[in-house]
């Protein structure tokens, strides 16, 4: 997956694209971030959000 592979190419978290969600069917991102032991990238830690909850969480946000 692009998202991925863009976290172990810049060692910082990546949020993808907008996809469908094979678990549930709705619109959703991933949020992938790096995880390190002792400063060397050992892995990545990725979880789905679905774009609903995203959309509650800000929906009275202003800007400014």
């Amino acid at each position: 997956r692009e998202y991925f592979k863009k976290v172990i190419a810049t060692q910082k978290p990546v949020v993808s694209d907008p996809l469908i969600s094979k678990a549930t069917g709705k619109l959703a991102v991933v949020l992938a971030v790096p995880v390190f032991n002792q400063g060397k990238l050992t892995g990545v830690m990725v979880g789905t959000f679905s774009t609903e909850r995203l959309s509650a969480m800000i929906k009275d946000l202003k800007f400014l």
